[in-house]
């Protein structure tokens, strides 16, 4: 990549997918290609990635996991490098309005260094404001301790800089 961020943002997921076998290469983040120039990690399900897989390999891009996540990092992608004037949020509603199914998605990218985008339909999503206090969070109700806020978010998205853990948003 050949370029240095001086950023505080990252993403990770705890799970296997959803689709394909439990291997390193089929975990979390997915990314868009060796440029790494989008990162995604996914709970829920994408029901039409055959079909979006189909077509990002007729348009050249070549897959690395079994997974129904990589489609989406790679379509984000695709939807950049036809409109790269567009807004990170905007790139990201593009790409989830081709998605059939239920998920949550956080997103990050080199083309906007320090910003995540947060969606989610159907599956749950959580956004915690960091503090000095720990957090509890393997499982839903999300157990916490003073110090943290939560927001159960009801928009479809959502453009904060934050970090992921699971389905988590640290602030």
């Amino acid at each position: 990549m050949g370029r240095i961020f001086n950023t505080h943002v990252g993403i990770s997921h705890t799970r296997w997918a959803t689709h394909g076998a439990p291997t390193d290469t089929n975990c979390h983040p997915h990314r868009s290609g060796k440029e790494n120039e989008f990162f995604v990690v996914h709970n829920g399900i994408i029901n039409n990635y055959k079909n979006i897989k189909t077509f990002l390999e007729k348009k050249g891009f070549v897959f690395e996991s079994e997974t129904d996540t990589e489609v989406i990092a790679k379509f984000a992608k695709l939807c950049y490098d036809k409109h790269p004037e567009d807004s990170f949020r905007r790139v990201i509603e593009t790409v989830i309005a081709q998605l059939e199914g239920s998920f949550s998605l956080c997103f990050m990218s080199s083309h906007f260094p320090g910003e995540l985008v947060a969606v989610r339909r159907g599956s749950p999503l959580m956004i915690g404001i960091k503090s000095k206090s720990k957090l509890a969070a393997d499982h839903i109700p999300v157990c916490y301790s003073k110090g943290y806020n939560f927001f159960r978010l009801t928009l479809i998205s959502l453009l904060i800089s934050c970090v992921l853990c699971s389905t988590i948003l640290f602030v």
